[in-house]
């Protein structure tokens, strides 16, 4: 964790957690991420007018602007990639969800403006 940047923690059983903690941290951020955990843009203007693709998420994925004016213009996408084509998924094995634990968007005019899609 850096204050005032970003920093990204490998966790490989968990996924990795990625936090924007100081003020304007990760702002006009270009953020491609694959098998996360976390994101925390808690700080004032945090992650602001971003673009943030996550890609196959852990379960239990959680996404935190909580900080004033945070994600603000941002664009996010969480992104659970289909099996390529041509593969067939094994009936004997039993398919499992994915879950998001939380997307918030708690400070004030946090993620306005912004779009976020799940697919």
């Amino acid at each position: 964790i850096i204050d005032g940047g970003v920093a990204s923690q490998p966790v490989p059983a968990y996924g990795t957690i990625i936090e924007c903690s100081g003020l304007e941290s990760c702002k006009a951020a270009n953020m491609f991420a694959r098998n996360v955990r976390r994101v925390s843009c808690d700080a004032m203007s945090s992650c602001q007018q971003s673009t943030l693709i996550f890609n196959n998420p852990v379960d239990g994925f959680a996404l935190a602007c909580n900080g004033a004016l945070s994600c603000f213009g941002a664009s996010i996408a969480i992104n659970i990639e289909a099996p390529p084509v041509g593969m067939v998924c094994d009936p004997a094995i039993p398919s499992k969800d994915i879950f998001i634990d939380s997307i918030e968007f708690n400070g004030d005019n946090s993620a306005e403006s912004g779009i976020i899609s799940i697919k």
